[in-house]
């Protein structure tokens, strides 16, 4: 009796160990075999606040996976035994991964990031009016968080609004994040790309890193060619090294803009002699904020602003400059590249 008890228990292990076998083998084949040999790719959203069983019957619903039930129990045993869980986001999946890979990739957060490049010179209104056509931050949100003085000290951000720190360059944002969240993306790579050299430098030139960007930004709108950027800086630099008034038209446009709203396109007579805040061909000195957001090359301009005694420019309509030290040189330019030109030109 006790030996056919026993023989009984022997047989019962033998069955729970080939249950276990068998389930290994095909639980491990399961995870790493992919579903298809498809090579198209699915966008897969996962939301805030899904569960394990919410994930695999969306995974399963795509035709990403062969069975809801395995890649179910699979999530669970990572979030419960590993403390392993999917997070929220976009995911690039497809049939050819394996469930293995798929739960990997979004345990891993490996979401998908769309690319969208802020150009050189824009004011902030413009950086929010990209970011929403691209569907990566609304409008309104974002121009109330470039306004809102307690949330930019936050950030370490001077001046009135953000602008002049919305760094020019080609980011990857996620979809789904908060605007607040877009705009610290934006900051931290101003951060990292602003280095405490930069503040250094400033220093030793007297400037602080506000007054480099306000000066950027007027480098960023005057310059069209990459050389003439220090160059241009330099006259900045002399200019408000002796006192002299800065006159650049950027600054009343961008005055205009600030408190009229908009710009017709035609600066007139009038609007340089209208008192304002960013009219610098009243005001001494700098205005008061940056007139746009500049990039690196303007930046670093400003800090290594080429060795020269000029004073003046004018444009040559082609792009370039023509530089002067002396006023006698620059109203021999201006009538040259000016008076002349656009009286040639209205015939």
């Amino acid at each position: 009796m006790l030996r056919k008890i026993l023989l009984g228990f022997f047989i019962l292990f033998l069955i729970i160990v080939a249950l276990s076998v068998y389930m290994y083998r095909s639980t491990k084949e399961f995870l790493s075999t992919p579903y298809k040999s498809e090579k198209s790719e699915i966008l897969v959203r996962i939301k805030k606040g899904m569960s394990d069983k919410d994930v695999s019957d969306l995974i399963y619903d795509r035709g990403l996976v062969s069975s809801q039930k395995r890649f179910y129990y699979f999530l669970r045993f990572l979030h419960k035994n590993k403390g392993l869980e999917v997070k929220a986001g976009e995911y690039l999946l497809s049939p050819d991964m394996t469930p293995w890979q798929i739960a990997e990739k979004m345990i891993k957060r490996d979401v998908v990031k769309y690319k969208v490049t802020i150009p050189e010179g824009l004011r902030f209104e413009e950086v929010a009016q990209i970011l929403q056509r691209e569907n990566i931050a609304q409008y309104d949100e974002f121009i109330s968080l470039c306004r809102d003085r307690v949330f930019l000290s936050s950030l370490g951000i001077e001046g009135e609004t953000c602008e002049g720190y919305l760094l020019p360059d080609t980011y990857l944002f996620e979809k789904n994040l908060t605007t607040k969240e877009i705009f610290k993306q934006i900051n931290d790579e101003f951060r990292k790309r602003i280095s405490a050299g930069y503040v250094e430098k400033a220093k030793e030139m007297g400037l602080t890193l506000y007054q480099v960007l306000i000066i950027a930004s007027m480098i960023e709108k005057e310059a069209k060619l990459d050389e003439e950027r220090p160059v241009i800086s330099s006259v900045i630099h002399n200019r408000l090294r002796k006192g002299i008034g800065l006159y650049i038209d950027a600054t009343v446009i961008y005055g205009l803009i600030r408190d009229k709203g908009g710009f017709s396109g035609n600066l007139t007579r009038k609007d340089l002699e209208t008192p304002g805040r960013y009219n610098t061909y009243i005001i001494k000195g700098l205005p008061p904020t940056p007139i746009c957001n500049p990039g690196i090359k303007s930046i670093n301009a400003v800090l290594m602003p080429a060795k020269t005694n000029y004073l003046y420019y004018v444009s040559k309509n082609d792009g370039s400059h023509h530089f002067c030290d002396t006023l006698e040189c620059h109203n021999k330019a201006v009538n040259k590249y000016q008076v002349e030109y656009f009286r040639k030109n209205k015939k």
